[in-house]
């Protein structure tokens, strides 16, 4: 069958500063170029975040209404095409690998959902210090004991 079309929804508000290192690393991706697209949700920005995003082969959508990352996701999830829908947020880089595993996880007709780890960047502040110390943005920890089955 090959593989699976994803589409990756990239929520964005006021981030010229990282959006650009965002989309390099999704532009990258050894997965297919034509089995994925990748749609900004662009969430009300009032800085450069526009200008950047029209320099990537993406497709920028708005959303105005609802000012949260929520409402953006939402607003991407409606606009998707895909047989799978990844988000990453504008301040993150993507493993060159990151769609691959992901999609590969889904091969098990059983599995409804997919999380890949998260690595910080070096702390520059102690609450920084302090989340990286206890884990805070391991998708492991944070769903460790819990199990999300279908109900019977």
């Amino acid at each position: 069958m090959g593989e699976p079309f994803v589409s990756i929804v990239v929520p964005v508000f006021n981030g010229e500063a990282t959006i650009a290192a965002c989309l390099e690393s999704l532009a990258a991706q050894d997965y297919p170029r034509d089995r994925y697209e990748i749609l900004v949700v662009d969430n009300n920005s009032t800085d450069r975040t526009a200008d950047v995003i029209r320099s990537y082969p993406v497709r920028c959508v708005r959303e105005d209404g609802v000012q949260s990352s929520y409402a953006a996701r939402n607003r991407g999830i409606r606009e998707a095409q895909g047989d799978i829908i990844a988000f990453t947020d504008a301040d993150c880089v993507a493993a060159p690998q990151w769609i691959r595993q992901g999609a590969a996880g889904f091969s098990d007709a059983s599995v409804g959902g997919v999380a890949g780890a998260i690595h910080p960047l070096p702390a520059k502040t102690l609450a920084q210090r302090y989340a990286i110390e206890k884990d805070a943005l391991s998708q492991e920890t944070a769903l460790r004991g819990n199990s999300f089955l279908p109900a019977v």
